[in-house]
């Protein structure tokens, strides 16, 4: 069940073709919380939008009520393979959300600086 992707401008298209389901992942974020993003689901062979909604990735509880809601509104598809899909995308975004370049830390130096003065010292300073 490994979906097709594409990457887009604010985010990625997930295809899911034997499911046929597309789902559009969009303004990612990876903070303290976790991670979190925007979904919108285009489902079956009538292509129904949903609408976009907030989710955390991270969530164990939210991916629960995700899979509850969507197998009660969407029956043409089971809870099972909702889960199965919902895993999997969750999958793909934690692992494209980690891939790039590693970060790189700042550290102010002090070597070659030269401190500006003071217009009163040590009240105004100079720049």
């Amino acid at each position: 069940m490994k979906p097709e992707i594409t990457n887009t401008i604010s985010g990625y298209t997930f295809t899911f073709p034997d499911e046929k389901i597309v789902a559009n992942v969009s303004r990612i974020r990876v903070t303290g919380d976790g991670i979190t993003g925007f979904i919108q689901f285009i489902l079956g062979k009538s292509k129904t939008i949903e609408p976009a909604f907030k989710f955390n990735f991270s969530s164990s509880p939210t991916r629960k009520q995700l899979v509850k809601s969507l197998s009660e509104k969407y029956t043409e598809w089971t809870p099972e393979a909702w889960l199965g899909i919902i895993d999997e995308l969750i999958r793909q975004v934690e692992t494209l959300s980690s891939s790039g370049d590693e970060g790189v830390t700042i550290k102010p130096t002090t070597s070659g600086v030269k401190h500006p003065g003071y217009f009163i010292e040590p009240v105004i300073m100079k720049g």
